[in-house]
């Protein structure tokens, strides 16, 4: 259960602005700021929907692959927010018309991290369960 709220947060998050830009006099720029989506191609909206694949198909044929699948993915979707998005999300430089800014990471980031650790511990946690041969719960 917890790969799928994880799977449906990195789906959502993909919506949400993954950073916002601050002049140095406080006030927002709101044209700089950017979706998690536009940022890396909408990559953890399809990570997501397979790792939500993954989990039903693990659960369905009580095979262990395709949630070590869904946990490599995650591992993936980790590796696209700590090395693609994280640098972008805490910039500082020229952003637009002039104006200096600093970006901090908004709530599309936050998101997509909550929901990648989730999806991924649970979806690892889920595949050694099922390789051990031990029940899940229902």
């Amino acid at each position: 259960m917890l790969a799928l709220i994880g799977g449906v947060l990195m789906v959502a998050s993909e919506f949400f602005d993954l950073f916002h830009v601050e002049n140095l006099r406080g006030g927002q720029i709101p044209e700089a700021a950017r979706t998690a989506g536009e940022n890396h191609g909408y990559a953890l909206l399809i990570i997501g929907l397979a790792m939500i694949v993954a989990t039903f198909l693990t659960r369905s044929s009580g095979q262990w692959l395709p949630a070590f699948g869904a946990a490599l993915l995650g591992a993936f979707a980790l590796a696209i927010l700590l090395f693609g998005d994280l640098p972008d999300a805490n910039r500082s430089e020229l952003v637009s018309k002039g104006k200096f800014g600093t970006a901090s990471p908004a709530a599309g980031f936050w998101l997509a991290l909550v929901g990648t650790l989730i999806a991924t511990l649970a979806s690892a946690g889920l595949a050694y369960v099922m390789r051990s041969g031990a029940k899940t719960p229902n």
